[in-house]
């Protein structure tokens, strides 16, 4: 005797070996189950009682699915789901379809994000496994944004960097981990003269924010520094600037002096003349009329 016996999905009846040779033998697929493509579900029985030939396949119809209970496979029906799945920051959850008709389900946003104004979270879910309803609507938190890490959106913490053509002050550092929001602004209310237009502009303190750029309280202090030796800087030149002109003025009127016109009091007719009283120096003679219309003549250099 062939004994039953069960591999897979296939049924083995327990089958009367001939008395030699062998027999055909058709097998059978578990309920709910049909033989796959290209297979046969004839065996044979020999005389010696075990079974020979191709082992037959079976495999589950639509709709049931292959488990195993108490060591037999069987095909059980599989229920119907609504699948799990994510459209934007809204996220759907796996969800058992009711028999008939249709069931509501609330989806949720993504990690830091909050549901659009004027948009629900609830859909709904059908029997015959698809979602239906209008689609939520979810956005980021305040300094969150949407990025697609994966295939996926998610809300992201918002960084920032200097921009490449964006120089930040002398006395700050760059940073990569300044939120956006709140804006930029400085508190410090020192002035400091830019490098590019030459405006005065507020001295970022410490804690503020300019164009993704940090200060420190050493920075802070860095600036007050600065302030001070750029206005000593722009007096000193201011002074050297001013005595220059002096000493050129000085220097001209001199080489004016080198040579003076004087007259006799009773020659009306001037004449020049240069008077060298030294080897290294030239003197001449000035005439001073003195308030009694008397001729004085003093040496001048």
């Amino acid at each position: 005797t062939c004994p039953a016996r069960n591999i897979g999905l296939v049924r083995y009846p327990t089958t009367l070996g001939p008395a030699s040779g062998s027999a055909a033998v058709t097998t059978q697929c578990a309920d709910n189950a049909h033989v796959r493509t290209g297979f046969s579900l004839s065996v044979r029985c020999s005389s010696s009682g075990s079974w020979t030939g191709t082992t037959p396949q079976c495999e589950c119809n639509d709709g049931y699915s292959a488990v195993t209970v108490s060591g037999r496979q069987i095909c059980q029906s599989t229920p119907t789901t609504c699948t799990a799945r994510t459209v934007g920051l809204v996220r759907y959850p796996t969800t058992l379809a009711p028999a008939s008709g249709s069931a509501a389900v609330t989806t949720q946003c993504a990690d830091n994000a909050h549901v659009r104004t004027g948009f629900s979270l609830s859909v709904r879910c059908s029997s015959s496994g698809s979602w239906t309803g209008t689609t939520p609507q979810c956005e980021c938190d305040t300094g969150y944004r949407a990025v697609t890490v994966s295939g996926r959106q998610i809300c992201q913490t918002v960084e920032t960097t200097c921009p490449p053509t964006t120089e930040c002050p002398s006395i700050c550092t760059a940073t990569s981990e300044t939120p956006l929001s709140p804006p930029a602004t400085s508190i410090t209310g020192q002035l400091v003269p830019t490098s590019v237009t030459g405006q005065l502009v507020p001295t970022p303190g410490p804690g503020d924010r300019e164009n993704g750029c940090t200060c420190s309280e050493e920075s802070s202090s860095s600036a007050v520094i600065a302030v001070s030796a750029v206005s000593l800087l722009l007096i000193l030149t201011l002074t050297t600037v001013i005595l220059t002109q002096c000493l050129l003025i000085f220097r001209m009127k001199r080489s004016m002096n080198k040579t003076e016109t004087y007259a006799e009091a009773t020659n009306p007719t001037s004449k020049t003349t240069d008077v060298p009283f030294s080897p290294n120096e030239a003197y001449a003679l000035t005439k001073i009329t003195s308030p009694a219309e008397e001729v004085i003549y003093e040496v001048v250099q």
